[in-house]
């Protein structure tokens, strides 16, 4: 019990760290965003040209991408949490990726105060990437229990 309580305590820590990194970047203004694109663009820019080519990687689709990892992880983390709290089944799935989907709703809607504005596109990109990182941490799930069965 002990151990369940720490970990519910360690997962919504952690939950509640990637949810501060997501919103405090569209707190950013466009220019502070771009700079940071940029700056990982030309950190990035030698592996990514020798895998997709030079210059096929803009800063727009290096953002878009991040997005969506961010809220992979997102989506994970939240599917892991219902687990923890014993929604194993489609509720709790449902349940993370609503959380998924309100996340991405209200990372658009803090980019339109730090005058970024907001796009439908962007939530639903951000909300791909939770149902990803939720479908992720079931498929896992189901490969462990189904091996777990068969070991007994």
């Amino acid at each position: 019990m002990k151990n369940r309580k720490t970990h519910l305590f360690l997962l919504g820590l952690l939950i509640l760290l990637t949810l501060g990194f997501i919103w405090g970047n569209s707190l950013k203004s466009i220019p502070e965003s771009q700079e940071i694109s940029l700056s990982y663009l030309d950190r990035l820019s030698p592996f990514l040209d020798a895998v997709f080519g030079p210059g096929r990687i803009t800063d727009h689709i290096l953002r878009k991408t991040a997005h969506f990892c961010e809220f992979t992880l997102l989506g994970a983390e939240l599917r892991l949490l219902f687990l923890l709290l014993g929604q194993q089944g489609l509720q709790g799935l449902m349940n993370a990726l609503f959380a998924g989907l309100a996340a991405g709703v209200a990372d658009e809607t803090i980019q339109i105060f730090s005058l970024r504005g907001s796009r439908v596109a962007d939530v639903v990109l951000d909300f791909s990437g939770a149902v990803f990182g939720a479908l992720v941490i079931a498929l896992i799930t189901r490969l462990c229990r189904r091996r777990r069965r068969r070991q007994i």
